[in-house]
């Protein structure tokens, strides 16, 4: 079982299709009407109704609050994190003045880190996937599965694996399949 390349295990686990995905945690300094608010929050991936990112957060217990009076006079947002190498405008969508909570839509391209520096490799999960066939990958210890798809050219390699915890069936069962299907 050992002669099989690894199944990639998948960077976070959803509980659900579609679920929100907290990508980026942190503390961030949000701009609004020139003044700036410490909030500790996240960069969210969502799915639904399209796909898109928000910022989701609380401002510090002692900071200034945005005042929900003025709250319609102005939704443009800054926020930036100077560690990560963030930085992106953005429209506020809700604040929760009872509990400190504050939300904001961000529209694409949101890039973290330096967009001029090469990378060795790009890593990310794709949701929702068909069952499939394709190469032999050791699962654990004891499995293995054919759900590996492999594309490459001179100068590119892609690998997908079909990760699923709720899969019913072991590599009997796929190799079984397989030989009624020839």
């Amino acid at each position: 079982m050992n002669d099989f390349p690894n199944i990639l295990s998948p960077i976070l686990r959803m509980n659900y299709p579609n679920e929100s995905v907290n990508f980026q945690k942190g503390e961030f300094i949000l701009t609004w009407e020139n003044e700036d608010y410490t909030v500790t929050g996240g960069l969210y991936l969502n799915w639904t109704p399209s796909i898109h990112i928000d910022f989701k957060g609380q401002f510090e217990t002692n900071s200034r609050k945005i005042d929900f009076k003025t709250f319609g006079s102005s939704i443009a947002i800054e926020i930036k994190n100077e560690e990560l190498n963030f930085y992106s405008k953005g429209v506020l969508k809700k604040i929760r003045i009872e509990n400190n909570e504050i939300e904001c839509l961000l529209p694409a391209p949101v890039s973290i880190g330096n967009i001029n520096e090469p990378v060795e490799y790009i890593r990310f999960e794709l949701a929702n996937q068909e069952q499939r066939v394709g190469n032999l990958i050791q699962t654990s210890e004891n499995s293995a599965s054919k759900n590996r798809l492999e594309l490459k050219d001179n100068e590119y390699k892609i690998i997908i694996d079909q990760y699923a915890e709720n899969q019913n069936y072991n590599n009997v069962e796929v190799i079984n399949s397989l030989a009624r299907l020839k």
